[in-house]
């Protein structure tokens, strides 16, 4: 196994395989859902007599439109680094903002130095 099948040969690689799946970035519907469950789910770590619920004026539009070209995991992996135990503990002192998230979805991207570009330009010239 390989973290960059890219870099094997694909003739290879089409003989072995009887399909290839393509799994596309999540569209904006798909990142708003992602971005209010993985919220949800760590809000649930709280202990019960915590505050458990996004705000009503909680913007998760503007996540969903600025996470653009993320993969699912690095939204989830943005939730869960910027709403820690102890974040989410505090919750009721310093409620939440948008732009908290901010600074781990841009050290996702820097992480991953990648862009959807990039990858979609890598898959079409993997699978031909």
């Amino acid at each position: 196994t390989t973290a960059s099948p890219e870099k094997g040969d694909a003739k290879e690689m089409k003989g072995f395989y009887d399909k290839m799946l393509y799994l596309p970035y999540p569209d904006y519907p798909s990142r708003l859902m992602l971005w209010r469950r993985c919220i949800a789910a760590q809000l649930a770590l709280a202990p019960a007599s915590a505050h458990r619920d996004l705000p009503d004026d909680f913007d998760l539009s503007t996540l969903a439109h600025v996470s653009e070209g993320f993969s699912a995991g690095a939204i989830c992996a943005t939730v869960k680094k910027t709403l820690t135990q102890r974040r989410v503990e505090r919750l009721d002192k310093r409620p939440h903002q948008e732009s908290e998230f901010l600074n781990s979805l841009a050290q996702e991207a820097a992480k991953n130095q990648l862009s959807y570009a990039n990858d979609h330009a890598v898959f079409r010239d993997f699978t031909g």
